[in-house]
């Protein structure tokens, strides 16, 4: 990911923005600015090397509009105080006065945002060599952890705390090295606040009725297709969620992982098949969805601890 490039607005400036020399944010960033009949844009970015970014918006656009940002390796924390839009494809809402978290992966983000509304938030973009250079001695469990934090935020609205914080670095208006000082130590703060909240979190997880309803529309899609080879890109896109916070969120359903769901499920068939002694082991570990035998009975001995052929002589008794 190029943190020096203001992503958001790329698409309506192009070549036409300027750095604006005086403008109401902080002095230690740069303010990308375009005022023209149709839109008004002010975004202001401070890049502490290749660590993490702080971007301030305050946009305001005449009409509706579609925009398909790429992303790479970060994580992102952002607060609007205005805004009115949704993601595509799963039409989720874009929230407004809470602290959202945003994992990014090696894909694309498409969101649509209303006219007539202005666009005023902050976020903080944070990529792994953050926290390689910065805090892995500290805090162990390498940037998975971080982004297991992240993703218990995103379906929550976040602590007071953090939202302070948040606010405080939208408002902040220092110069000079003790500006630097400080947005570091904010995003430390943020951090930390996010990963005390996660494990509070987890103790009393709870889904939203939205993920509530992708999750129960999940277990049914996986019911008619768990013979079938199932990737995890599939089944986000069925959710309409990324890849991580659906791993997320369906273990803190369900407590196991998307892989030992489904075994158990092919498992459960598979018992119930192999009490017709007129199916064959193999013809068994086909219609549960194994492509060969052995791959079966691993699995099967490694979940009961005996052969498929033991449980079918157990399961009907002496013949």
């Amino acid at each position: 990911m190029e943190l020096n490039a203001p992503q958001i607005i790329l698409e309506f400036l192009k070549d036409e923005f300027t750095v604006k020399e005086k403008h109401v944010f902080g002095k230690l960033g740069t303010c990308f600015a375009l005022d023209c009949k149709l839109h008004n844009v002010n975004y202001w970015m401070y890049n502490f090397e290749d660590l993490f970014t702080i971007s301030v918006s305050d946009m305001y656009f005449e009409s509706d509009f579609t925009q398909t940002f790429p992303t790479a390796d970060y994580i992102s924390l952002y607060y609007y105080d205005s805004i009115d839009g949704y993601e595509i494809p799963s039409l989720k809402p874009i929230k407004c006065d809470c602290v959202s978290a945003f994992i990014a992966g090696d894909d694309f983000y498409t969101a649509t945002y209303r006219g007539n509304i202005p666009i005023r938030g902050v976020s903080i973009n944070i990529t792994p060599k953050y926290y390689d250079t910065y805090i892995a001695e500290k805090l162990p469990g390498g940037f998975s952890r971080l982004k297991s934090a992240f993703l218990a935020l995103d379906s929550q609205k976040g602590s007071p705390e953090l939202l302070l914080v948040m606010k405080q670095i939208q408002n902040c208006r220092m110069t000079g090295d003790k500006a630097r000082l400080y947005y570091e130590s904010k995003v430390n703060e943020a951090i930390a606040l996010v990963i005390d909240y996660a494990e509070k979190q987890h103790k009393t997880f709870s889904c939203t009725e939205y993920d509530k309803e992708r999750m129960v529309q999940l277990e049914q899609y996986i019911a008619m297709h768990y013979a079938q080879s199932i990737c995890l890109s599939e089944l986000a896109k069925e959710a309409c969620m990324s890849i991580s916070k659906l791993k997320y969120t369906f273990k803190m359903t369900y407590g196991c992982n998307i892989s030992e769901y489904i075994n158990d499920i092919r498992l459960s068939q598979a018992k119930k098949l192999l009490q017709d002694n007129s199916i064959s082991v193999s013809d068994i570990a086909n219609k549960v969805g194994y492509k060969t035998t052995s791959a079966f009975t691993k699995m099967f001995k490694e979940k009961t601890g005996i052969l498929p052929r033991d449980y079918r002589k157990s399961a009907l008794g002496p013949q």
